[in-house]
């Protein structure tokens, strides 16, 4: 059942040291994105956030819905309240609400809220493009011998974002 608003996301990108905001469906180098959940509330309350990657490379299966991860830093702070029946006291103060990423990815994030008792909010979704990899060109044919006049070489270059330029060192030899 739907019946909570969609989760509201912010998203950071760390490069440095330097945190700054990462506005969606743009290309980023930074070390790291994290994405913050908030917002979605629930009669109930928000047991958990949930999320699922779309890849838009093919290549990628799609992944089905995952719980938001718990970072060491919560983890060691996550010291639940117990009551006499066992059960976890004020576990919405406990919800995990924050993905860091850290690798190369295009793809189309979702996230959404799952209630106390079960319901599923709407979904939120943003679309992240992390590239910290350097491209990478590959030399195919050259001429085989010296030559005092122009060679030919031949390459081709890739990247997860594409090539915006070849950029050629040739030096000037006049003889």
């Amino acid at each position: 059942t739907q019946n909570q608003d969609a989760p509201v996301v912010s998203m950071e990108s760390i490069k440095d040291g330097v945190v700054s905001e990462y506005e969606k469906d743009t290309w980023s180098n930074a070390e790291q994105i994290v994405v913050k959940l908030s917002g979605s509330e629930s009669i109930s309350g928000v047991d958990r956030y949930q999320y699922r990657i779309n890849y838009i490379s093919e290549e990628l299966q799609d992944t089905d819905w995952i719980d938001m991860p718990i970072s060491s830093k919560e983890q060691e702070q996550f010291v639940p309240q117990i009551d006499e029946n066992g059960q976890i006291v004020e576990a919405d103060k406990y919800v995990f609400d924050k993905l860091t990423i850290e690798k190369d990815i295009v793809a189309i994030y979702e996230f959404r809220a799952i209630s106390n008792v079960g319901n599923e909010s709407a979904i939120t979704q943003v679309t992240i493009k992390l590239d910290k990899t350097n491209p990478s060109i590959e030399k195919v044919a050259e001429e085989e011998a010296w030559n005092a006049t122009e060679s030919k070489i031949t390459f081709s270059a890739s990247d997860i974002n594409g090539i915006k330029a070849y950029i050629s060192n040739k030096p000037n030899r006049k003889g």
